[in-house]
């Protein structure tokens, strides 16, 4: 039997909203207990990710705005990874000219040798 449409995507809506807020539940659960100041936040983040993810499939099934959501969807991960990638590249800036020097202390060592 194949569902219609509407109903896919009300599911959708449903689950999401159920596995959002035990997600968000169970993440400021582990934050707290990781002793993360900002607990409540980070299970916020997750609980409406799950929810903007829903609704993206949602309007996806409901052929609404398909183009908009694929550009949007493409654009968040692209930011996302944008985001990431710098953090690590400037977090780990000295960390990274640490290593480059030791690593060419330890060749120019081994040429004198």
């Amino acid at each position: 039997m194949v569902l219609p449409l509407r109903l896919v995507a009300a599911l959708v809506l449903l689950a999401a909203g159920v596995i959002g807020d035990v997600t968000g539940r169970v993440v400021v659960t582990g934050a707290r207990t990781a002793g993360i100041d900002s607990a409540h936040f980070v299970g916020v983040v997750a609980k409406w990710a799950i929810w903007i993810f829903a609704i993206l499939v949602a309007l996806s099934q409901l052929g609404i705005a398909v183009a908009f959501s694929q550009t949007l969807f493409t654009g968040v991960v692209i930011a996302v990874s944008l985001a990431l990638g710098l953090s690590f590249g400037l977090g780990g800036q000295e960390t990274a000219s640490r290593f480059i020097e030791k690593i060419r202390g330890e060749i120019s060592g081994k040429n004198h040798n």
